[in-house]
């Protein structure tokens, strides 16, 4: 359940796992983007539009947080790589129509 990502973890090791789940949003962008599109081969069922929606959905979301990760060191290494990265996918589809 903590990487559903719904409710920020209240223990320790909830919030780490957490942010581990999260680190990939941190990726340089061409692997971000691999990443996104691995995550997308997951639910073939899925059409296009709902998919893409319930992402725009999930990572404006993250992005109305004040901290994507929960814990100081995920912070500091990953945190604006995230962001950016999480703005310009956000913008992209768009682009698309998705927003």
């Amino acid at each position: 359940m903590t990487t559903t990502h719904r409710e920020r973890p209240e223990g320790g090791d909830e919030r780490f796992i957490a942010d581990i789940d999260l680190s990939s949003l941190a990726k340089p962008w061409p692997d971000f983007l691999a990443d996104g599109d691995m995550l997308r081969a997951e639910e073939p069922a899925k059409s296009d539009d709902d998919y893409f929606r319930a992402k725009v959905r999930f990572f404006r979301a993250l992005l109305q947080r004040a901290r994507l990760f929960n814990t100081v060191p995920f912070q500091l290494r990953y945190e604006a790589k995230g962001r950016e990265n999480l703005q310009r996918y956000l913008a992209a589809l768009a682009e698309r129509g998705y927003a």
